[in-house]
């Protein structure tokens, strides 16, 4: 006869009961799988040492493995699976996580990032459930760290990486929706941009090695940026011919392994100017056992740099020059390109292709706003040019009104359903009106005369 103890049950679809040993088990009740499935405890044993612990896991399981839900208060007969947030976003980095989204495997440094993304998240959300946590709950979340100090760029990784996690669950039909919706990250620039004039561009080139030169210049005068910089190889340069260019491509990792495809993941050729075709010549000059596949920028130890290299040779050379105001850093050689040609009245357009922004209205940011002295400017050349433009008259004056019958379309894209004609009157055109009109002097465009024929004085 077994000598097995049955504890009451403290739910429907659960239950905890006591062995010969002393020890507790508990079972939930399985719903796909028709049948009762053992609560593994905290050490991986099957058993429990007292019933408050036996109790407390059955219920823990019970509520993660429910088999009926209310949804919106409709009752839902289904088995779903209910896990915690951290759980599932440790399953999710060990899984999907590890792929890019062109389903390429993660390199070491972007593994590393996402790590620290995700124990962040586990910490935040950790013990909710993955189908509880609610928009305004990751709202709040984001300004907390937001009130903690947490950069932009910091809470943008979080928010892509929760966004990422959660689309996982519903494949995986954990939930039934995205509480990432509609969610953006506001925050204030944390620091305006330092632009470097010539002077102090040049001030700078003096305290910085010379084999830097060519990457300072890629940086001020065509936009590159430091991981660009220190992913360049010589065959992507075509500094021979009328059309000198880059091929903007290949981006330098932290852990040194190069990225095939720049921010944006669309590669662009961008012209060089004269002293960049200079400094890179001088530079392939004096290394003439480089191969086509050579990184152009390397470091003392003959090895590629690192993106945050640039920033530390930039920073040092400002500290020796002497120049006050804020430190700048690599990325702001590229702000001072766009200002420069913003200034120099280029189209946001061009500014557009050079920086290669996906958006235009982020090159429409170097150009402010314009005052009203230049706007008067560019309405009289409107003018001016079209003084000159010759006028094709369509309709002759002589003719009576019903040479243009109704609904007849004119050269100019007007409609005429009246069966009266229209004149385009040419810049200065002086025509008499009879019935005791005053003549009509027009700048262009379309004049309706009255009824009947026209007649010149």
């Amino acid at each position: 006869m077994s000598t097995k103890r049955k504890a009451p049950r403290r739910g429907p679809g659960y239950s905890v009961e006591q062995l010969p040993s002393g020890r507790y088990r508990a079972t939930v009740w399985n719903a796909v799988a028709k049948r009762k499935q053992p609560v593994a405890a905290a050490d991986g044993s099957k058993t429990f040492d007292s019933y408050e612990a036996a109790d407390a896991a059955a219920r823990a399981a019970k509520t993660r493995t429910d088999s009926t839900y209310t949804d919106a208060g409709v009752p839902v007969a289904r088995q779903r699976q209910r896990l915690a947030f951290a759980e599932y976003a440790a399953a999710w980095l060990a899984g999907p996580g590890r792929y890019t989204a062109r389903g390429e495997l993660a390199t070491l440094g972007t593994m590393n990032t996402r790590t620290g993304i995700v124990n962040a998240l586990i910490k935040q959300f950790g013990p909710r459930l993955v189908d509880e946590i609610t928009k305004t709950e990751y709202q709040a979340a984001d300004a907390g760290w937001a009130d903690a100090g947490y950069a932009r760029k910091t809470r943008e990784a979080r928010l892509t990486t929760f966004r990422a996690i959660l689309k996982q669950a519903q494949d995986d039909h954990l939930r039934y929706d995205d509480p990432t919706k509609g969610v953006t990250v506001y925050a204030e620039r944390e620091r305006e941009p330092r632009l470097l004039t010539e002077q102090e561009l040049l001030l700078l080139l003096c305290f910085l090695p010379v084999w830097f030169w060519p990457a300072a210049l890629l940086a001020h005068d065509c936009g590159l940026r430091a991981a660009e910089v220190c992913g360049l190889r010589w065959f992507r340069l075509t500094l021979d011919g009328d059309d000198p260019s880059v091929l903007v491509k290949d981006v330098m990792e932290p852990d040194r392994t190069l990225r095939g495809y720049p921010k944006g993941k669309k590669t662009a050729r961008v012209a060089l100017t004269p002293r960049v075709v200079a400094a890179l010549r001088v530079l392939r000059a004096s290394r003439p056992d480089d191969r086509d596949d050579d990184f152009v920028f390397r470091n003392s130890r003959n090895l590629p740099l690192r993106p945050k290299e640039p920033n530390r040779l930039l920073a040092t050379a400002f500290g020796r020059s002497g120049l006050t105001g804020q430190r700048p850093v690599f990325h702001d050689l590229r702000h001072s390109c766009g200002d420069n040609l913003a200034r120099h009245n280029a189209s946001a357009v061009v500014i557009m292709n050079v920086l290669r922004h996906g958006n235009l209205k982020t090159s429409q940011g170097y150009i402010g706003a314009v005052s009203t002295r230049e706007q008067r400017e560019w309405m009289l050349r409107v003018q001016s040019g079209a003084a000159l433009a010759p006028v094709v008259p369509w309709w002759s004056p002589t003719g009576a009104r019903t040479a243009v019958r109704s609904s007849t379309t004119s050269p100019y894209g007007r409609t005429v359903t009246t069966g009266r004609p229209c004149l385009p009157v040419a810049i200065r055109a002086d025509i008499h009106v009879p019935n005791g009109r005053t003549s009509m002097t027009g700048t262009g465009g379309h004049q309706c005369p009255p009824k009947g024929p026209l007649k010149r004085p």
